[in-house]
C-alpha cells in the first residue's frame, strides 16, 4: 500500500544532509590540497636545500635542537649528490657512455695526431702516460717540451687568430692528451677549427662515472678548503661556453658534458672535410688496456690509473696507480697542498690565472714530464737552447719509458717505440691551404744532408727558380761561410751570400749553420719559409756511412763527428744509429718550436719518400709534380736508381743547353736587326 507522507518534512531534512555533504567534500579537498603542498614542500627541500630530510618535520623534535654535525652534514650532502649524479646518468645514457665504433681497418692505422676532446679530471693524465709509455711524444696541458712553456690552450687560441690550424703554432706532437687549461676550452672554442684544420687526426673523447666525476672535481686539487677545480668552471671572469652557473648541481655538470660529447660526435660525423675517426675510451672499463692495444698498438700494460688523488680514494694500492704529484709532498698532513705564496689572492687578476692554471690544471710540470723525449732541459750544458751532452744518454734516457711497463718490451719492440715519434716524421698539416702558391721567399732548408737537398735543388731549378746548394752561386763562396761571415758583421745570415729563391742546403758538412745560427735565420730573415725534410732514419744512418761512393772512406758520418757541431755524436761515442738520430730529433723539435714562436714564419716538413709527394709539392708550390724525384743517388748502393738518376739529370743538362742555345740565337738575330 502506499502512503501520504507530507513534502515539507522530507525536503528540509534533504536540505541538511547536502549541507553536511558539502562541508564534508569541502573538508577533505583542503586535507588532499594540504598534502600535496606538504608533499612538494619536502620534495623540494630534499633536492633543492639540505638534500637531507630534516627530523624537525616531526612534531615531537626540538627544532631549535642541532640535528647533525656540519661534517656529518657535509657527508650527507656529498653522498646525496653522488646518488643524485648516478640517477642523471641514466636519462642522459647514451652521450655519456663510450661506444665502440673504430673500424677494425683502422686498428694500429689510427692517423696521427691524438687530440684528446674531453675534459679534465677524465683520464687526460692516463692517456699522457699511456702515449709516452709507447714512445710517443705527448702534450698535456702544456704544448712544449719546456715545463714551462706555452700552454695548448694559449697557442691554439693563437693559431686560430693567425688564420692557421689550432695546433700549427704549438710545436709538434704525437698525441695532445689535454688541450685545456681549466679556464678556456679549445675543444669546446675552436671544435670546429680543430676538425677542418685537422682532417687527417684522430680525436678522442674520453669516459667516466658521471657521479665520481663530479666527485673527483669538487676535490681537485687534494686541498682542504679550495677553492677546486668544479668553482674555477663556474667562474664568471672565464665564461667557459656552456658550463654550469653556480651553485652547480651534479645534473648541470650531467648535461654540460653530455652537450659537449652530442656535439663532438656530430660535428665529426658530418664535417666534409674530415675523415678523422672519433675513438671513446671509458677509463674505468677493465677491458680499456687491450682495446687501447687493438687501437693504437701499443702495449696495454701501459695503460692505467694516473694522478690519482689520495685524499678521496685513500684506499689505492700507490703500486698499481700514479699519485698525484700534489699528495707526494713532504709533511703532507691533508692540510692545503697548494705551493704557500704570502702575496696569493685567488682574485687577484690576470696574473693569477697563471698561477690558476698551474693548481687547477688535470697536471702540470709533473714527473714524468722531466723525462719527455725531447725535453730540452736533459743536458748537462746547453749552447742557444741546444744539448750539448753526448747523445747516447739520451738514448739511454729513452730506455727509461720501458720502466713504466708492466712487461719490459723486446729490443725489437724498443726500437720500433724509438722510431715511433713525431721528431722522425713530417707533419703534413704544417701549412695552411690558404698559404698554397702564396709562401713567401726565400725558402731556406734547414735540414741535414743526405735527406733530399739535392731533390729539393732540382725541383725548384726544374721550376724556373733560382737556386742554390752548398754553394751560394756562381763564383760566391760556400753558404755555410757567407752565413758565418754575415752574421759576424752583424747582418743577417744569408746578407753576403748572394741573392736567390731557394736554399736547398747551406751546412757544408763540418759548419751547419742551420744549428749555429737557427735564431738569426728566424730573426734576421721574417719573411722566409723554411724547410724541414724527413726520411726513414736507417736508410739516412747508411746513406751518410757510405757518402761520397768510395771503397775505403772516410764517409760523411766520420766527418760529423770530427767536427765540434753541436749536438752531434761525438767521437767518444759509438756512431750508432741511436745517437745519429737523436742528434736530428733534437734539431727538428728545435726548429719546430722556434718557428712556432715566430707566426711570420711558415715550416715546410717534407717525407722525401713518400710517394705522393710530388702531388703535395705542386699544390703548395705550383710546381709540376713531375719536377719532384730523387737525385744524387750513390750509385754503389742504388746502381739502378742511379741510372734513372743520371738519365734525369743528363736530360736536364740537354734541355738546359737547348734553351741556352735558343736565348743565344735569339740574342744574335737582335743584333742584327739593329
Amino acid at each position: 500500500q502506499w502512503y501520504y507522507y507530507p513534502a515539507g518534512p522530507i525536503i528540509n531534512m534533504a536540505k541538511k544532509h547536502a549541507v553536511a555533504a558539502v562541508l564534508l567534500l569541502i573538508a577533505l579537498a583542503g586535507f588532499i590540497s594540504n598534502s600535496k603542498n606538504v608533499g612538494m614542500q619536502l620534495l623540494v627541500r630534499y633536492d633543492e636545500s639540505s638534500d637531507i630530510l630534516f627530523s624537525e618535520q616531526q612534531e615531537d623534535v626540538d627544532v631549535d635542537a642541532p640535528i647533525i654535525q656540519s661534517a656529518q652534514h657535509a657527508h650527507h650532502r656529498a653522498h646525496h649528490d653522488t646518488k643524485r649524479a648516478s640517477r642523471e646518468t641514466s636519462i642522459h645514457d647514451d652521450c655519456l657512455k663510450a661506444r665502440n665504433e673504430v673500424p677494425i681497418a683502422l686498428h694500429r692505422n689510427l692517423p696521427r695526431p691524438y687530440i684528446n676532446l674531453g675534459f679534465p679530471k677524465m683520464g687526460t693524465s692516463s692517456l699522457h702516460a699511456y702515449f709516452q709509455c709507447g714512445g710517443l711524444t705527448s702534450r698535456h696541458l702544456r704544448c712544449s717540451a719546456k715545463v714551462r712553456g706555452p700552454s695548448c690552450a694559449q697557442c691554439t687560441k693563437e693559431s686560430v687568430a693567425a688564420g692557421l690550424p689550432p695546433l700549427a703554432q704549438c710545436g709538434g706532437a704525437d698525441a695532445y692528451a689535454q688541450i685545456d687549461n681549466g679556464a678556456y676550452f679549445p675543444q669546446i672554442e675552436l671544435l670546429e677549427e680543430f676538425v677542418r684544420g685537422h682532417p687527417n687526426a684522430t680525436f678522442v673523447l674520453t669516459f667516466r662515472d658521471m657521479a665520481k666525476w663530479y666527485h673527483s672535481i669538487s676535490n681537485w686539487p687534494p686541498r682542504k678548503h679550495g677553492p677546486y677545480m668544479k668553482d674555477r668552471f663556474m667562474r664568471e671572469k672565464y665564461n667557459i661556453s656552456g658550463a654550469p652557473a653556480p651553485p652547480g648541481t651534479p645534473e648541470k655538470f650531467n648535461e654540460w658534458y653530455c652537450n659537449h660529447v652530442t656535439r663532438v660526435r656530430d660535428v665529426i660525423s658530418h664535417s666534409p672535410s674530415s675523415n678523422a675517426p672519433l675513438v671513446e675510451v671509458d677509463i674505468e672499463d677493465p677491458t680499456t688496456g687491450q682495446r687501447m692495444e687493438d687501437m693504437f698498438g701499443i702495449d696495454g700494460g701501459c695503460w692505467g690509473q694516473k694522478n690519482v688523488n689520495l685524499n678521496i680514494h685513500p684506499g689505492v694500492d700507490e703500486s698499481e696507480v700514479s699519485v698525484s704529484r700534489h699528495n707526494k709532498k713532504d709533511g703532507n698532513d691533508g692540510d692545503d697542498l697548494r705551493p704557500k705564496r704570502a702575496d696569493r689572492d685567488d682574485d687577484d687578476g690576470d696574473d693569477d690565472e697563471e698561477d690558476d692554471d698551474a693548481d687547477n690544471g688535470d697536471e702540470e710540470d709533473n714527473d714524468d714530464d722531466a723525462n719527455d723525449d725531447d725535453d730540452e732541459s736533459n743536458g748537462n750544458t746547453k749552447v742557444d737552447g741546444i744539448n750539448k751532452k753526448s747523445t747516447a744518454a739520451n738514448v739511454e734516457s729513452f730506455r727509461e719509458i720501458a720502466k713504466r711497463m708492466k712487461k719490459a718490451p723486446s729490443p725489437e719492440k724498443l726500437d720500433k717505440m724509438f722510431f715511433n715519434r713525431t721528431c722522425f716524421r713530417a707533419n703534413n698539416d704544417s701549412v695552411s691551404r690558404s698559404l698554397y702558391h702564396k709562401l713567401p721567399k726565400p725558402y731556406i732548408n734547414l735540414g741535414f744532408p743526405k735527406m733530399g737537398t739535392n731533390s729539393l735543388y732540382e725541383f725548384f731549378k726544374c721550376g724556373g727558380l733560382k737556386a742554390t746548394h752548398y754553394s751560394c752561386g756562381k763564383g760566391s763562396p760556400k753558404c755555410a761561410q757567407c752565413a758565418r761571415q754575415s752574421v759576424e758583421a752583424g747582418l743577417p745570415p744569408l746578407a753576403q751570400c748572394g741573392k736567390a729563391d731557394v736554399y736547398a742546403q747551406i751546412d757544408n758538412g763540418t759548419y751547419f749553420p742551420q744549428i749555429e745560427l737557427l735564431n738569426e735565420f728566424v730573426h734576421g730573415h721574417p719573411d722566409a719559409t723554411f724547410f724541414l725534410t724527413f726520411r726513414d732514419m736507417t736508410k739516412w744512418y747508411h746513406s751518410i756511412s757510405n757518402w761520397p761512393p768510395r771503397k775505403n772512406g772516410p764517409y760523411m758520418k766520420d766527418r760529423f763527428m770530427k767536427y765540434d757541431i753541436t749536438g752531434s755524436p761525438s767521437r767518444e761515442g759509438t756512431g750508432g744509429l741511436a745517437e745519429f738520430s737523436t742528434w736530428y730529433c733534437d734539431h727538428v723539435t728545435r726548429v719546430r718550436e722556434l718557428v712556432a714562436r715566430n707566426p711570420s714564419h711558415t715550416l715546410v716538413e717534407i717525407d722525401i719518400e713518400d710517394p705522393g709527394m710530388g702531388g703535395r709539392m705542386e699544390d703548395m708550390f705550383g710546381i709540376e709534380q713531375s719536377c719532384w724525384g730523387r737525385a744524387n743517388v750513390n750509385a754503389l748502393l742504388h746502381p739502378e736508381e742511379a741510372n734513372l738518376s743520371e738519365k734525369k739529370r743528363v736530360a736536364g743538362k740537354t734541355e738546359r743547353k737547348t734553351r741556352n742555345t735558343t736565348k743565344r740565337r735569339k740574342r744574335g738575330r737582335k743584333k742584327g736587326v739593329e
